[in-house]
C-alpha cells in the first residue's frame, strides 16, 4: 500500500515523498514494522502522511482471531492495517498554498473540475450579508410582524 500511497503523492499530487520503514519506537504499538511516506513541507520539516503497518499474528493472539486452514487446524489471523487521513489533504495546502492561496496540481485539478466549478469563487473583503428581517408573533393581535414593526394578516 505504501507504494500506492507513493505513486498518488508524487504522480497527482506533485507532493514528492520519501518511503520508508519506521524505527523501533516510531513504529505503530504492537506492529511488527511500520513503513510510512513523508513529504518534505516548505518549512523544511516533514509530514508523515501515510503509514501501513504489519501487524504479524500480535492482535489476532491479543484478541484470539483464528481461522482455519487448509488442513483444518486453527491458525491466528495474519494483518495488516493501512491508511491516509485529512493529513494527506493538510500537506498539498501546506506543499502548494502560500498567501495568496492554493494551487491545485494540473492531474489533479482536473479530476475534481466538476466540483471547482461548482463552488462559489471566494470573496475577498468584508462579507456583505443580506438585510434580513426576524418575524415575531404579537400573542395578544393574534398577528405576525417584522423588526420593522409592520403588521402582517396571520
Amino acid at each position: 500500500m505504501v507504494e500506492v500511497y507513493r505513486r498518488f503523492a508524487e504522480e497527482w499530487m506533485a507532493m514528492p515523498v520519501l518511503v520508508g520503514p519506521k524505527s523501533e519506537g516510531q513504529k505503530f504499538p504492537g506492529a511488527v514494522y511500520t513503513l510510512c511516506i513523508e513529504a518534505l513541507m516548505q518549512d523544511g520539516r516533514a509530514l508523515q502522511a501515510g503509514t501501513s503497518h504489519f501487524l504479524g499474528q500480535n492482535f489476532a493472539k491479543a484478541f484470539d482471531v483464528q481461522f482455519q486452514n487448509k488442513e483444518g487446524r486453527l491458525e491466528h489471523a495474519w494483518a495488516t492495517s493501512w491508511g491516509v487521513s485529512t493529513r494527506l489533504v493538510g500537506g498539498i495546502v501546506m506543499t502548494h498554498s502560500d498567501d495568496q492561496g492554493l494551487v491545485v496540481p494540473p492531474r489533479l485539478a482536473r479530476s475534481t473540475s466538476s466540483f471547482v466549478r461548482s463552488a462559489r469563487p471566494m470573496r475577498s473583503g468584508p462579507r456583505r450579508w443580506p438585510r434580513r428581517t426576524r418575524s415575531r408573533t404579537n400573542s395578544a393581535a393574534g398577528h405576525a410582524t417584522t423588526s420593522t414593526g409592520t403588521n402582517h394578516s396571520p
